[in-house]
């Protein structure tokens, strides 16, 4: 009590607080400390509340309480001796126990609970020398057991931890002592039984020190000569050590150390895989202030909150300090659904710190950037908040009559103000304008047609990458500085799907359900990034298959569908597009044009997340026949939506080639027989031509040589 008394005058601030990065740290002078149970007051008394009920002024140098239930017990020491007084919810004394059979210290005290037991740990001088005493107790405080571990000089608790059947203790031990603790260092870490007896011990030469259980797997021990961790049964140890004094704080599965060397404060973070395996280990913030020649003489954690106690050779300098760990406050906000507010918080280790929006210029409904502060007192964050553009419309498509309008912005449909859930219930063409709230537009341009199968669309939202599942999908990021990328953390945990070659690291994402996420690149190697990404996964949910049947006179392509989510067929010419037409209940005649030598027939379909995609149905070569359609699509079946569909194509002379799938359906083939016949009669033509001539030279010569044979004869008459 004489040091805290020391305590209480000509106090200054040593540091103002700060609100950037990651975390918020305000240290402020106190003049005395106080929690809901315990306030101690400037003139040395130590008041004791239970649920806002005072209990008593004590004035004592040392104390530990403990709150059991409906039960209220504090133990202290005066004028050496050891009390503990046990009240009820009503303030009303249940029993007072005086230990005057030994001289008890003015060291540290701990009153605990195990399973079954009210423990009491103290110091006691005997013959003077100093000893650990262990103090057994039952619900009644009746003592049932006594225990005294000794060294060989001296010994005195210092602190300790109960978890799972053990005692974790810490003691205060002369270097020369031997005993139940052996010989080493000044500060001792032993694992006990119930029935107290040193089942290990671990050794450190160090003045100050902190125990902490972690995770339910780690013991730490933070002293001022390094920090180390091991198992529960203190074996396994891991290599972590900071070289000067350092507090531990543990909040959800990440160990926040902060540590303190002349006028700088650090805050580190460390995330453990197991017990034996560290994930990662870094430097989260750094904080200096002047000291003005003190220094820090103690750290001291009271009733869930730290403070710093520095002297500078004459007097006592005592500052409450308060770390918000302001990483769970949203600075960016992606507003992929609507919603009004959010609620922001703080948390530091002993209190939540909830901050009030200021301000009322937001508007969830409206596309752009918002600066919002939030705010509690003195502490102040600021937000972004990104609306993004969002419309249940796109360009150049064709919606059925009554189709309801989504979107964010200030709208104009055709240059008249509209709301959401408009119903546009005529048909034409609309000219769509959003504006955001610094008015930047956006205009779209669509057709609602009678023609169009009833459907309702999402509203396309915006993000970073598109893909399907199990697409993958990949970051680059290029760092010249870099030679080697030993860890990356993503989302506050290590990430392993990366590569690095040529100065150019390539992170790979891949999500095997659709939706939008979200991941924060945190760190590459020591390099802090806090890039915010998100991803748009849709499924290719086009569920589509088509048979083929073919006579002489027609080709039928028969189309089957599972979805609801046909919206257009979409005729190319030479691979440029001539019309989309709605899909409706009725029959659609695409028309045969001349001069083209190519058609391909498109499906476009939506996507569940308000995007559409294009589906090539069937490809086609055309021949140079003259006739007025080029197929015929016939609606088959028709439920909420088209769920069989048939492209038939009448005359065969239009076509010919036809590809679906990449995969020839149809060919055209020459008539071989008409082909033979045409060669047979040419060639009896020759063969007659040849005969004919040959037939004439045999005729001519004959009829030569029967003219002369008549000459001869003549002249014979003669």
């Amino acid at each position: 009590m004489k040091i805290l008394l020391l305590m209480m005058s000509m106090l200054n601030f040593i540091y103002k607080p700060t609100y950037d990065g990651d975390f918020l740290i305000d240290v402020e002078k106190k003049e005395l400390i106080e929690d809901e149970n315990v306030v101690i007051n400037n003139n040395g008394n130590i008041s004791f509340y239970f649920n806002s009920i005072f209990l008593c002024n004590i004035k004592c140098a040392n104390y530990s309480y403990l709150i059991d239930n409906d039960y209220f017990y504090i133990t202290f020491i005066d004028d050496n001796n050891l009390y503990i007084r046990k009240y009820d919810n009503n303030a009303k004394i249940v029993k007072n126990v005086k230990f005057n059979d030994s001289i008890y210290t003015d060291s540290k005290l701990k009153i605990m609970k195990n399973d079954n037991s009210i423990v009491l740990f103290s110091t006691v001088n005997d013959n003077n020398y100093t000893d650990l005493k262990i103090i057994e107790l039952d619900d009644k405080l009746n003592n049932t057991k006594n225990t005294i571990l000794k060294g060989e000089l001296n010994d005195s608790f210092y602190d300790c931890e109960y978890f799972q059947e053990h005692y974790y203790l810490l003691i205060k031990h002369d270097k020369m002592s031997g005993g139940d603790f052996g010989y080493g260092g000044t500060l001792v870490l032993s694992l006990l039984d119930l029935d107290y007896n040193v089942l290990k011990n671990r050794y450190f030469n160090a003045d100050y020190a902190k125990i902490s259980i972690n995770n339910d797997s780690v013991v730490s021990l933070i002293t001022n000569q390094g920090t180390y961790a091991y198992d529960l049964a203190l074996e396994a140890k891991f290599g972590l050590i900071f070289p000067h004094i350092s507090l531990f704080w543990s909040k959800s599965y990440n160990e926040l150390y902060l540590s303190l060397l002349e006028d700088r404060l650090e805050i580190y973070e460390i995330l453990y895989d197991d017990v034996n395996n560290i994930n990662y280990f870094h430097l989260l913030k750094t904080y200096n202030y002047n000291l003005d020649n003190q220094y820090l003489c103690e750290v001291i954690e009271l009733n869930k909150r730290m403070y710093l106690k520095f002297s500078d050779d004459y007097q006592y300098y005592l500052y409450e300090l308060n770390i918000y760990d302001t990483r769970n406050f949203i600075n960016e906000v992606n507003y992929l659904t609507a919603f009004n507010d959010i609620n922001q918080y703080i948390d530091s280790w002993y209190q939540r710190l909830y901050l009030e929006k200021e301000g009322n210029n937001f508007n969830a409904d409206v596309y752009g950037t918002y600066e919002i502060s939030y705010v509690n007192g003195k502490f102040k964050k600021n937000m972004t908040i990104n609306v993004f553009e969002e419309a249940n419309v796109m360009e150049d498509m064709i919606y059925p009559i009554g189709y309801k309008l989504y979107f964010t912005g200030v709208a104009l449909l055709n240059n008249k103000m509209i709301h959401n859930n408009y119903s546009i219930d005529k048909e034409g063409k609309y000219t769509l304008e959003l504006y955001s709230n610094t008015k930047e537009k956006k205009i779209i341009n669509f057709t609602v047609s009678n023609q169009q199968s009833t459907f309702q669309d999402y509203s396309l939202k915006k993000s970073d990458f598109s893909a399907y599942v199990n697409q993958d999908v990949t970051l680059e990021y290029r760092l010249d500085e870099k030679e080697e990328i030993n860890k990356i953390i993503i989302d506050d945990i290590e990430y392993h799907d990366y590569s690095f070659k040529d100065h150019i690291l390539k992170i790979n994402f891949n999500h095997d359900k659709s939706g939008f996420y979200h991941h924060k690149i945190n760190y590459i190697d020591d390099i802090e990034i806090n890039d915010l990404v998100s991803f748009n996964i849709i499924d290719d949910d086009l569920s589509l298959y088509f048979n083929l049947i073919e006579d002489k006179k027609k080709i039928k392509i028969d189309y089957y569908n599972d979805n609801n989510n046909l919206r257009l067929f979409n005729l190319y010419l030479d691979d440029k597009l001539y019309k989309s037409y709605p899909i409706s209940e009725n029959n659609i005649i695409l028309p045969y044009e001349s001069n083209y030598r190519l058609a391909k027939i498109t499906l476009t379909y939506a996507n569940n997340d308000g995007s559409y995609s294009s589906y090539d149905l069937a490809s086609f070569i055309l021949s140079d026949a003259k006739s007025s359609e080029l197929l015929n699509i016939e609606i088959n079946k028709k439920e909420e939506a088209i769920k069989e569909f048939s492209f038939v194509i009448k005359n065969k002379k239009n076509i010919e080639k036809i590809k679906c799938e990449d995969k020839i359906i149809y060919e055209k083939k020459q008539d071989d027989n008409k082909s033979s016949l045409y060669l047979l009669i040419f060639l009896i033509i020759i063969n007659i031509i040849s005969y004919s001539y040959y037939l004439f030279k045999i005729l001519k010569i004959n009829i030569k040589r029967i003219f002369n044979f008549k000459k001869k004869k003549d002249n014979i008459s003669i």
